[in-house]
């Protein structure tokens, strides 16, 4: 028996001596930019991609454009030598080759890379130096200094034809986004593409940096080394590099948003897309849309995106997972996309709209519809659809009565 006591006091001895282990609990500040701190002193690893994600959303979310044109230029030079930086790292992820599925550092030695207008100043050139180290770099470039001059194309068309026409890269600088005292500065490459006439490559990642606005001047606060060896396995720098990693709804959106960001990348003066081209008009990027008929809400600040494609292919999403639209938002694509893909798209929903609607057509706007001929009229606003035989044609009704609305479909 006192054998028994003896036991089981040096048991409580032990447990009072060693407590048991703790197990941290960490949890996302409320506040970006205290997100923003947190995340410089973690280590890379799902916690850190989470504080990430949560700034990313809130940008989204609640930004406004900045607009120090110093400041902006200042953020973009410290992006693209990070960029640069990246590339010519001592890693095997940057390719040389061209190959569709790798992601390419061959920008290093293209010499000039033109920017597209309207977010740095147009005066915007710098010059940047690496030495490629990458396990993957052309060995006639391996080590060697290469200088890549970066500056402002004159226009969006001389922007799409350095690509396009000459062969060489261009990249889009998107519009800076801030809000608590954290900007971020978002950026894509163009690179001549393979097999489709005119078309351009999108390379990823779609990079993102953070800067701090708390000082006298932008401090860049993050910059996500780029990991994957495969294009589609990390879209974007601050998405998780492991392909086959399932992701969270806010991860899902910034997918969602670089798809939209991908309409930018697109020549608005072709008329004709190409296959790879359609395929980001259906919103599958570089991997399957994350967007369906539950998360159609996602699409909705992006019906009056400043780009007309974004907007025409929002608005077409929207209807095709069973969204509303309304026959404005239609008729504004048929008037400012000029792709035939996408007319024809926007085509055939305006019927559907027009099939549903039941606005009576008055004699008189009968008797002008049809003085040609007409076996249907249907009507909606100051929109109608004239169907005789197997040819649709829809009017606007103006000031003079009734004209074409944009060539027969």
């Amino acid at each position: 028996m006192r054998l028994l006591c003896l036991v089981v006091a040096l048991s409580s001895f032990a447990s009072v001596a060693k407590p048991p282990m703790m197990i941290e609990i960490k949890s996302v500040p409320a506040s970006p930019h205290a997100a923003v701190v947190m995340a410089q002193k973690e280590k890379p690893g799902p916690f850190r991609r989470q504080l990430v994600t949560f700034v990313e959303s809130k940008l989204r979310e609640k930004s406004t454009p900045f607009t120090d044109a110093d400041a902006i230029d200042a953020m973009v030079t410290a992006t693209l030598a990070k960029v640069f930086e990246d590339m010519a790292a001592p890693t095997d992820v940057w390719g040389w080759s061209g190959d569709e599925k790798e992601p390419r550092g061959d920008v290093l030695i293209r010499k000039t890379v033109k920017l597209m207008p309207g977010v740095t100043t147009t005066t915007y050139g710098k010059s940047f130096t690496v030495s490629p180290k990458g396990k993957r770099v052309d060995r006639a470039f391996l080590n060697t200094p290469c200088t890549v001059e970066v500056s402002v194309a004159k226009s969006e068309q001389d922007f799409f034809s350095e690509v396009e026409s000459h062969g060489h890269w261009v990249a889009l600088v998107h519009p800076v986004a801030t809000f608590d005292k954290v900007a971020r500065v978002a950026l894509q490459f163009l690179s001549p593409g393979k097999g489709d006439a005119g078309a351009a490559r999108h390379e990823r990642p779609l990079w993102i940096a953070y800067f701090t606005l708390d000082g006298p001047a932008p401090q860049l606060a993050l910059f996500e080394p780029y990991l994957a060896t495969e294009q589609k396995q990390q879209e974007s720098n601050v998405l998780p590099a492991d392909g086959k990693e399932k992701l969270v709804d806010s991860q899902k959106q910034l997918v969602l948003a670089m798809h939209l960001m991908d309409l930018r990348l697109i020549n608005p003066q072709r008329k004709t897309l190409t296959a790879t081209e359609l395929k980001y008009v259906q919103l599958e990027g570089l991997t399957e849309s994350p967007v369906d008929a539950r998360h159609v809400a996602w699409l909705e600040p992006w019906r009056n995106d400043e780009n007309d494609l974004t907007r025409a292919v929002a608005v077409l999403r929207i209807a095709q997972f069973g969204g509303t639209v309304t026959v404005p938002e239609v008729v504004f694509i048929l008037e400012h996309v000029r792709a035939v893909q996408v007319q024809a798209e926007a085509f055939a929903l305006l019927g559907k709209l027009l099939d549903a609607s039941t606005q009576p057509v008055s004699e008189t706007d009968k008797a002008q519809l049809s003085k040609h001929g007409a076996d249907d009229i249907k009507a909606s606003g100051d929109i109608a659809r004239v169907r005789l035989g197997g040819r649709v044609t829809f009017y606007r009704q103006g000031k003079t009565g009734w004209s074409l609305l944009v060539p027969a479909s």
